[in-house]
């Protein structure tokens, strides 16, 4: 039979026992947006760059096709607003 007492763990008064957190990193979760990973072997690029202009032509027709129809469909002038020029990327210029 055993004789003696039970070791129990010795707990450290104040902060010298705790672990210290960083509050500034914080969990924030998934991150969510686009993932913008380029491939690296040339055939993954020739594909990606394919799959690209694939969608812009597709999403270009889908664009040409509803403008049509709302075209037809509306009584009044159908008009596509576009938003300001953009100004061309450069060195900017120094006045």
């Amino acid at each position: 039979m055993a004789q003696g007492k039970l070791k129990t763990k010795v707990k450290v008064p104040g902060k010298a026992g705790q672990k210290q957190k960083n509050p500034s990193k914080k969990n924030l979760g998934l991150k969510k947006g686009p993932k913008d990973l380029k491939a690296k072997k040339p055939k993954a690029v020739l594909h990606s760059q394919r799959q690209k202009e694939l969608t812009k032509a597709i999403n270009k027709g889908i664009e040409v096709e509803v403008t049509g129809k709302a075209a037809s469909c509306e009584s009044t002038g159908f008009k596509v607003l576009q938003g300001p020029p953009q100004k061309p990327k450069g060195p900017p210029s120094r006045c």
